[in-house]
């Protein structure tokens, strides 16, 4: 028996392009996206959650607390510097300039992210302790690290590594990735080429951080989070491998002060 049904006509252009977008499918990137105006929107923001930090610091005399009041001051002081920073890039680059989570590449997260991420992080860890190792051996001895006495001042305190812990692991590094490896990283790679964007990106990690000795550390790691998100084109896994490093260099650093061994 002969179908009743009338054969489809294809669509025309001007049909095809009133189709609607699937359910759920996500929109793409803007071309062009992230641009300098998110660059220096961005950096603001980031400088402008220093400053907040450095008037709050003030505030709750800090430098003149003892190392025992430190141990939840450093915290606190970490934790309102990452939610200023949230609340002016979410107000300010994108609801005020229209950058949507993945012009950055916060997108639909990708399957393995996290344990891609996670063994990116592990991976990198013996490189940059030796890389911190050897210059500390070439400036000379007598260098503290200053991020030391920064996250730990109470020395091998359990309060402080429980405090210290989850912002190292888990809101700094989202901070620093959307800073970093989202919106600097992905204004250089529109006009850089591949090394030089992941060069660049990397050196202004590092010096962003303050501490000269760390450095070329630093800069080692900022690399290798630029290489995974391009090789992932997506942020999550960076996310993932700089909380891990975060982690573990935590860990370490305290497992070391409760030994009685003051890390380089």
């Amino acid at each position: 028996m002969p179908s009743s049904r009338l054969p489809q006509r294809p669509f025309t252009p001007d049909q095809r392009e009133e189709l609607p977008e699937p359910v759920g499918t996500p929109p793409p990137a803007a071309a062009g996206r992230p641009d300098l105006i998110d660059v220096v929107a961005t950096l603001l923001c980031f400088i402008g959650a220093g400053l907040g930090v450095s008037l709050l610091t003030g505030l709750i005399g800090f430098d003149q607390a003892a190392d025992s009041q430190r141990t939840w001051m450093t915290p606190l002081v970490l934790a309102t510097q990452t939610l200023v920073f949230l609340v002016a890039f979410l107000a300010v680059v994108w609801q005020g300039r229209g950058l949507s989570l993945r012009d950055i590449g916060l997108g639909p997260m990708p399957p393995g992210w996290l344990k891609r991420g996670a063994l990116w992080g592990i991976g990198i860890i013996p490189a940059a302790m030796l890389v911190n190792a050897i210059t500390f051996f070439s400036i000379g001895g007598g260098q503290s690290n200053p991020q030391v006495e920064a996250l730990a001042p109470a020395g091998s305190s359990l309060l402080g590594f429980l405090l210290i812990f989850p912002l190292a692991a888990v809101l700094v590094p989202l901070i620093e990735e959307i800073a970093f490896r989202g919106v600097l990283y992905g204004w250089l790679r529109l006009k850089l080429p591949l090394n030089g964007a992941m060069a660049v990106s990397a050196l202004v990690f590092s010096i962003s951080h303050g501490i000269p000795q760390l450095i070329p550390a630093l800069a080692l790691v900022g690399f290798f989070l630029a290489r995974l998100r391009e090789r992932e084109d997506s942020l999550w896994p960076c996310i993932a491998m700089h909380g891990v490093f975060n982690g573990v260099m935590t860990v370490i650093l305290f497992a070391a002060l409760s030994s009685g061994v003051e890390p380089p």
